[in-house]
C-alpha cells in the first residue's frame, strides 16, 4: 500500500465516523423533539 493510499483510508474511516455521528445526533434531537411535543400535550 502506498503511504498516500493510507491516509485517503484514514480520511474515509474518519469521514464515515463523522457521518455516523451526526445520524446519532439527528435520532437522538427527534427522539428529545417527541418528549417535549408529549410533554406539551399531556400538560
Amino acid at each position: 500500500m502506498k503511504p498516500h493510499q493510507k491516509k485517503n483510508n484514514e480520511q474515509v474511516v474518519l469521514k464515515n465516523k463523522n457521518i455516523d455521528r451526526e445520524f446519532e445526533l439527528k435520532a437522538i434531537n427527534r427522539i428529545l423533539d417527541r418528549r417535549y411535543e408529549v410533554l406539551i400535550e399531556l400538560s
